[in-house]
């Protein structure tokens, strides 16, 4: 992802001071990684969604890896459109504001891409 650092130094006279530099950098490396996702086809990792169990307690542990397992293949059927803001909210911790910057979208359509994601996600899990 150095190209994205690249890019970020190039381009750094069109911060706009209004946004935050954090966002302003991650949209950045955002693009730059969907250019790299289509450019090599290659499928979208998500980070895990749930923590793991005390290691103390097994079984526990065992059911938070299917629950993990089970939640990535939920996320990764939702479209791309969905899935985005949902992980910068949940995975990321962004706030509406934050994703709003990242995505270039207003506040409004975060929550409502949010709130689609979810429902989404719930039939998805339902379903399986």
């Amino acid at each position: 992802m150095e190209e994205a650092f690249i890019k970020a130094f190039i381009n750094l006279n069109s911060f706009k001071t209004s946004m935050k530099f954090s966002s302003w950098l991650y949209r950045i490396v955002h693009n730059q990684a969907l250019n790299l996702i289509q450019k090599n086809k290659l499928h979208q990792s998500t980070e895990q969604i749930l923590e793991l169990a005390s290691p103390l307690d097994l079984e526990a542990e065992m059911i938070s890896k299917e629950e993990i397992k089970r939640a990535k293949k939920c996320l990764q059927k939702i479209p791309l459109l969905y899935r985005e803001p949902l992980s910068l909210f949940y995975l990321e911790e962004k706030s509406y504001e934050e994703i709003s910057d990242i995505l270039r979208l207003p506040i409004s359509s975060v929550g409502t891409r949010i709130r689609r994601a979810k429902i989404l996600i719930k039939k998805i899990c339902q379903n399986n």
